[in-house]
């Protein structure tokens, strides 16, 4: 879904160029500001980063989904000397669906780091001024929700409703960033491109 979309086109010697412009949605929030469910997926992902085997990359991820089903799965990623890793996003959508079956996705949240970094996700509101200067150094390429791959298994759990699902990232700083797929990875290749379509999401 295109929001205020707008089509600008140039002349580039004999080629005519057409540029589109996508506005995207990055929430900019405070701990005490986020839904109950928010915060216990925060939580329950910084609790998997903890059990997370990260020997040769040494950044740890732990993540948590909430499923349509009302369930909570969480996931960490797991490394291997040939460098074939299992990414806690991947890690937390077969653990959901080997548990609980097959579901539709609605929130995942995900909280990554080095190693040597075990700080806690701060839980205490920021004093505003404090806050204000932060949410201004952010940008939304400095969100770092998921990579492609695990994105695009997220996807493929959305049940063609990308825009519902919302993605949650928690920085050091204490601020929380939140999304969605829609926004996260617009120019898409899912199932409808091939003709599947999951009709009612579950």
């Amino acid at each position: 879904m295109l929001r205020e979309a707008t089509k600008q086109r140039f002349d580039k010697g004999d080629f005519n160029v057409i540029q589109l412009r996508r506005s995207v949605s990055l929430d900019i929030l405070q701990w005490n500001e986020l839904p109950g469910d928010e915060r216990f997926l925060l939580q329950s992902a910084y609790q998997a980063r903890g059990k997370a085997s990260a020997p040769y990359s040494h950044y740890k991820v732990g993540a948590a989904i909430l499923w349509s089903n009302s369930r909570v799965s969480t996931g960490c990623n797991i490394e291997n000397c040939v460098y074939n890793a299992l990414h806690a996003e991947k890690s937390a959508i077969a653990s959901g669906i080997s548990q609980y079956g097959v579901s539709r996705i609605r929130k995942i949240a995900v909280r990554g780091g080095p190693e040597s970094d075990e700080r806690h996700l701060l839980m205490t509101t920021i004093a505003e001024e404090e806050f204000r200067r932060l949410a201004a150094q952010v940008k939304f390429v400095d969100a770092s929700f998921s990579c492609g791959q695990c994105l695009q298994d997220i996807l493929e759990y959305s049940y063609g409703q990308p825009e519902d699902l919302i993605m949650l990232e928690a920085k050091d700083s204490g601020v929380i960033l939140r999304s969605t797929l829609d926004d996260v990875l617009p120019g898409r290749f899912g199932p409808a491109d091939l003709g599947i379509h999951y009709g009612q999401a579950k």
